[in-house]
Parts: structure tokens; sequence; C-alpha cells
């Protein structure tokens, strides 16, 4: 039997929470071929012109060879460790190296993809070239568990823990040198900033020089707030304050904002602004619960509860809205009867995991093999399109430089774990 991981479990249980309980599982196909995707029933043709907004990209990443040698010394993987898949036109399954990749286990910036992968006898970080296919190894122990990555500019975040659930030490891998920083803090190359804090840390968010993420402290029972660590200013500042029976959690950051789910009754999407020091909630509109919000430049989307009766556990009718600061005026990407969660934003672009063809869209306690798909919205058109449907389970969405980036499994098994990461084309006008 597979173990799986605490942050497969934390995971699952937010699908369960915001879809009614429903529970992922991958199934497999084979083959491949980089230039296809086969949409099944879609609902609207993918290759329909759609408005497309010019997206600002970064100067991509120069850096030397990477070093393996002083990482690791046993087994190294020379080829593809799984099935390549022909997921169809406009479509890649871009990581074949890895084994098992968790969620909010990959990060992407300029044309460069870098994941954490898991096995029985060791954990890795990879980083895929998008622009050549080229993936290769970076780091590997045998015995520690890597965590969370998050990726922006040279610099790779990651987890590194050998005592779960017990505090989980932050590494740096600077791609132009090869190595692990030393940082100030702690001792060389651990980023120790949590001496105080001796809960779970989770979802973690890089923007230039500042991380933000969620942690806790024993007196806090278990609750969460966000805290960002400055890199430039190596200071770590609180960011959100609640009450002790609430908690905050799921930060993004872009530039001088950070957004994050404040957990009470209901859950509410906050606002910080880094300049000002100023907190305001998103939307004052209606008591539903609206929760995992994205953000880039001033837009940000969210899932909201607003059209299902009960809020967030009495349904799983969820949807995904947006709007754009300071003056938030939220409107709808998608409000059709069934599930919607795990929204993604660039640009015009919104996408996210989508019940809507799966045999049951609101969730269900029961597991089964379902089909969970990616859909896509465009800002500009106002118009929602199929953005891949295999007949299996796919989640977890990233929108980059105009392509959408999700986890499936590319081989047989219908309760397999998600292994491989795969890229959609979004179309442009």
């Amino acid at each position: 039997m597979v173990k799986l991981s605490y942050k497969v479990v934390l995971f699952l249980s937010f699908l369960i929470f915001s879809c009614g309980k429903q529970y992922v599982f991958i199934i497999w196909e084979d083959a491949y071929n980089e230039d296809k995707i086969d949409v099944k029933d879609a609902r609207v043709e993918i290759s329909e012109v759609i408005d497309k907004k010019e997206i600002d990209t970064n100067d991509r990443i120069e850096h030397s060879d990477i070093k393996m040698e002083d990482n690791f010394e046993a087994f190294v993987p020379d080829g593809c460790m799984m099935p390549v898949m022909d997921c169809g036109p406009n479509c890649r399954q871009v990581t074949c190296m890895g084994s098992f990749i968790d969620y909010n286990g990959f990060d992407l910036y300029s044309h460069y993809l870098a994941y954490v992968t898991h096995t029985f006898h060791w954990d890795a970080i990879f980083l895929v070239d998008l622009d050549t296919g080229e993936e290769r190894m970076l780091y590997i122990t045998y015995d520690r568990r890597l965590g969370e990555l998050v990726m922006y500019g040279n610099r790779i975040v990651f987890e590194e823990s050998d005592h779960w659930p017990d505090r989980s030490p932050l590494w740096v891998y600077n791609l132009d040198t090869s190595t692990i920083e030393e940082v100030r803090y702690g001792r060389p190359g651990n980023l120790d900033i949590f001496p105080e804090y001796t809960d779970y840390h989770t979802e973690y968010d890089l923007y230039e020089d500042k991380l933000v993420f969620a942690t806790g402290r024993e007196e806090w029972n278990g609750g969460y707030e966000v805290f960002m660590f400055d890199f430039t200013l190596q200071r770590m500042i609180q960011i959100s304050n609640t009450r002790w029976h609430y908690g905050a959690n799921i930060p993004r950051i872009w530039d001088d904002i950070i957004v994050y789910t404040m957990i009470g009754s209901p859950f509410v999407i906050m606002v910080y602004y880094i300049q000002t020091g100023m907190t305001v909630r998103l939307t004052q509109e209606v008591p539903a619960d609206q929760w995992y919000a994205d953000i880039w430049e001033n837009r940000v989307v969210w899932t909201d509860h607003r059209n299902g009766e009960g809020g967030y556990y009495g349904t799983g009718n969820s949807d995904i809205y947006w709007c754009d600061l300071p003056n938030c005026v939220p409107r709808p990407a998608t409000t059709n009867f069934a599930c919607q969660d795990w929204p993604s934003v660039e640009g015009d672009w919104i996408a996210w995991v989508d019940f809507r063809n799966d045999i049951m869209p609101l969730g269900s306690e029961i597991a089964h093999e379902g089909n969970i798909e990616i859909w896509a919205y465009n800002v500009s058109m106002d118009m929602e399109i199929q953005v891949a449907s295999f007949n299996k389970n796919l989640f977890f969405p990233r929108v980059h430089n105009g392509k959408v980036y999700f986890l499936g499994n590319p081989a047989e098994g219908k309760t397999a774990p998600p292994e491989a990461i795969f890229e959609v084309t979004l179309p442009t006008f």
C-alpha cells in the first residue's frame, strides 16, 4: 500500500471541504505527441478566437550548468521514469523523470519549471527548460522529506524536514551558482527564520525578494497566521492578526499586494498593502464563504460560494469570481451548477479545476473514477473554454506565459497519485 504524504492529505482535505467531500484519483494513458490534446465533449471549441492581453515577461534566467555531484552520490535517473502520453493538440507532458509530484510542489518562472518529486528511497528537485524540454535534477536527499517549493528569478525556496510534522526549515537554491545560498538567519544554507514557531508552515508564495507563508505557534491551538520574510531586509513581519479561534491561510503576493483567506464564519478574502500596512476585506457583498485567492498585478480571482445554499459546507456548487483592485466589483468567471475551485490568473486568463462533466459534479463522500477537468475564462472576450479533459482527474492549474500547467497521471491505474505536469497552450487572437 502506498503511504500518502502529509501534503497529499492536506490537498485532499481542501478538496473535501470545497466540493462536498470529493476525493481525487487519477487514471492513466500512454503514448506521446507534444502537438496534440484530446479535449472530449468540449462545450466551447478551444480553437475559437479568444482575446488575449499582451503579458509582460521577465528576462530569462541565464545560469551555468547545474552541478549535481555535491548533492547526491547514488542513483540518478538518466531518462523518463514513467510513460509519456499523447495528450492531444496544443498539449504536451513536460515532466517524466519525477515519480510523484505533490500538491503545491511545483512553480514556474520565465521559461523554467521547478518541481519536487518523491519516491520510496529519495526525494529530489528537478528543473525543466520549457523551451528545450530538457529536464534535469538539481538536488536529492535520501533521509529527509522535501515539501513545498516556490520559484522567482534565480531563487528556488523549498522545505526539507526530517521530523514531520515538526518544523520544516527552508532552503534556498541559487540557479546562478548551482548552490544552496548562505542566509544570515540560521546555519549556512538554511533559512531558519522560524525559531519561535513550532507548528507546520505551509502555502508559500514568492515575489522578487519577498516570501509569504502561513505558520502557527503552539499557543495558537493549531491556528495559522500569514507572515512575510524580506530577503533584502532579512526581516520577518506578521501580516494577519486574527482571533485565536479563526486564523489565516493561502497567501499570494504580487508586488506590493498580498491576498489571503481569513478563516471564520464565513471565510473571507483579505487584501494587505505592504507599503502602507493597511488590510481591507476584498468584498463586502454577501455572507457566503470566499477562499483560495490568486493575484496578478491588480487582478484577483477566488472561489466563491454565494450561489450555493449553505455556503462553504452546505453545497459543492462553488464558482469562480474575479475583480480588479483597488475598487473590487465582483464579476463571475463561471457560475454553472457544479463545483469549480483552485483558480489561477495571469493577464486576461483565469483557469480552474471544474467538476461539471464529472459523474458527481457536486462532490461525494464516495471516492470514484472521475473526470475532473481544467477550464478557463478570458476576461476581454467574456468567453469560457474547456482547456483539458482526459476522462480522468486533473487539478491544480497554473496560468503562465499564455499556457496552463496542471497535474495529472500519464499511465495506467485508477487510484495512482499525480505524477506529471502537463502544458496546454491557450488560444490567442
